[in-house]
């Protein structure tokens, strides 16, 4: 697990094994990554740790284009192409399986996790609130979402421009 020092050096749970077995992650620059995000209020850390722990929830049949989900995390960032194509909206030049593998490559990009955490709270606000769909609307629940997380990150933490 990636939740403590104390964890650091045990073995990789089934959910991060079945993810590596996919993507080749660096584990210890994904904990290196999590332990020095300071300026983050927790609900995105623990989200975070999910995604790198293997534990992020999507339904067996993703909300968006319907497809099954065998590999949550690989799905949300990789095989969903709307997720895919709304990510790529604010950041067109990441590549985001080289994200997964090493998050540190783009510590420069701050508001990534942000971003993140915005896309899966509108998609999970799809499965769980039963919200009408439309990629349209998608993108701009997105935006929102996406400008809220920015501004309270700021707020939290007193960042400045």
């Amino acid at each position: 697990m990636l939740h403590t020092e104390l964890h650091k050096n045990e073995p990789p749970s089934n959910n991060q094994t079945k993810l590596n077995e996919l993507i080749n992650i660096n584990f210890d620059e994904i904990f290196k990554y999590l332990v020095e995000l300071k300026k983050f209020r927790s609900t995105i850390k623990v989200f975070l740790i999910k995604v790198w722990n293997g534990i992020l929830f999507i339904p067996n049949t993703c909300p968006l284009c319907l497809a099954d989900v065998n590999v949550p995390v690989v799905h949300f960032f990789i095989d969903c192409h709307i997720i895919k194509a709304n990510l790529n909206r604010y950041y067109p030049n990441i590549n985001w399986t080289i994200f997964l593998q090493n998050p540190s490559l783009f510590k420069q990009l701050e508001e990534i996790p942000l971003l993140l955490f915005a896309s899966y709270k509108e998609t999970m606000k799809i499965h769980f609130e039963n919200v009408p769909f439309t990629k349209t609307n998608f993108a701009r629940s997105i935006n929102t979402s996406f400008q809220v997380e920015i501004l309270r990150n700021k707020s939290v933490f007193h960042v400045q421009n």
